[in-house]
């Protein structure tokens, strides 16, 4: 007969699981920037380790106690996601922040099928699709609910107690936060798929229309704008911004103006027109949106 846990003590055994299975993108970090036979660098490998465990088991029990079922289906989903993030992160080099959070979401299916390969489905089997099977066949029972809050009480008091005595690294933390926080799994991405939404909706409020346009009568034919935006990475070696060598031979009868001050705040394609489009220009990012120039252009007929 198995036992059947109660929901404090599941998230504990799949804290120590994620911690197993899931940390090797934010260990190679850690360990390359701390020195492990000293006593600071044990206490930051012991606030993190602490940390993680506090978070997941918090959670976990959280949603536990509403429902064993949805904490065993949220923790198995969460191990495939964490495989899957690995995986990139060590193959790739890339942290899950905010800007690769939104290049991920801004991606259409066609570029991201180029991403699935045989490696992927196999490292996704082995390090997420496995794992979650085997927590989901653990039994779990409903917890009494004043037990499980005394136990999260004691590990909030325990995880609270580690951080005040591991105050001689928080300097280590405040420096490298950047770059540790992206690579703890699941509660980089989480976090960040947070602050990514925050700030997308942030940034789709209703825009302040801008003044309404003179229309001056056009005597003659009408002239023909076409608007093209692209990268400029190297426009110092450009003919039209600035470059005395002729560099575009085929275009540079054609009447075209090259606007050098466009400049992006995103590096996926709709953040970083969006910018550019905005009359504020690189203040596009304030609380106070306006009017771009399509939407102006629209209004106006």
């Amino acid at each position: 007969m198995r036992v059947r846990l109660t929901p404090f003590l599941y998230a504990l055994l799949y804290a120590g699981v994620t911690l197993i299975l899931y940390q090797r993108a934010l260990m190679g970090y850690v360990l390359a920037n701390i020195d492990v036979g000293t006593r600071d660098g044990l206490a930051v490998l012991a606030l993190i380790e602490g940390l993680q465990i506090t978070l997941t088991v918090l959670a976990m029990t959280v949603v536990g106690l509403i429902s064993p079922w949805a904490m065993k289906g949220v923790g198995a989903i969460l191990m495939v996601v964490n495989a899957a993030a690995q995986h990139y992160m060590l193959t790739y080099g890339v942290v899950l922040d905010p800007t690769m959070i939104g290049n991920i979401l801004n991606t259409n299916p066609g570029e991201a099928g180029g991403l699935i390969h045989p490696q992927v489905i196999v490292t996704g089997v082995l390090w997420g699709v496995l794992p979650a099977l085997v927590m989901l066949w653990v039994p779990v029972r409903r917890g009494r609910i004043l037990r499980s809050l005394g136990a999260l009480v004691a590990v909030l008091a325990l995880t609270a107690g580690g951080v005040y005595a591991g105050a001689g690294v928080w300097l280590w933390f405040d420096q490298h936060n950047s770059r540790v926080g992206p690579r703890i799994l699941p509660w980089g991405y989480i976090g960040n798929i947070a602050r990514y939404a925050s700030e997308w909706q942030r940034r789709n409020r209703p825009a302040h229309p801008l003044p309404d346009a003179t229309l001056v009568p056009i005597q003659g034919p009408r002239t023909l704008v076409v608007l093209v935006i692209g990268e400029a990475a190297r426009r110092d070696h450009l003919q039209y911004f600035g470059y005395d060598r002729p560099t575009d031979p085929f275009t540079q009868d054609l009447g075209l103006i090259a606007y050098p001050g466009g400049r992006s705040c995103a590096t996926y394609t709709i953040g970083a027109v969006a910018c550019i489009l905005s009359p504020l220009g690189d203040a596009a990012e304030v609380d106070d949106p306006q009017e771009n120039l399509p939407a102006y252009l629209a209004r106006m007929g």
